[in-house]
């Protein structure tokens, strides 16, 4: 299967501390928003730099409380799963 071409060029502009906006149009799309992190990727040429959304540590949290109010032993499990990632980030830097 042939990846999908691009259909629009979108630009943003460094300022003087190398800081840059998202496109308003993208941000939307991928539902980014303020306090989200990114990683950046380089090829290995030097000529493409990617930036991947990473996940948001605190929603697995969020989704653990909704579960808690139904189910008590979910919300058990879930927090142990949640605790077990913190700690491989903790060990080995973020997951993605």
């Amino acid at each position: 299967m042939q990846a999908k071409l691009l259909e629009h060029t979108l630009t943003s502009t460094i300022t003087g501390r190398l800081q840059t906006t998202i496109p308003a149009r993208l941000a939307r799309r991928h539902g980014i928003k303020t306090g989200m992190r990114l990683e950046w990727i380089e090829t290995g040429d030097n000529s493409t730099i990617t930036a991947k959304i990473l996940p948001d540590p605190i929603a697995g949290l969020r989704e653990a409380q909704a579960i808690a109010a139904k189910n008590s032993r979910a919300a058990l499990k879930l927090a142990e799963t949640f605790e077990s990632e913190r700690a491989w980030q903790r060990e080995n830097g973020p997951s993605v």
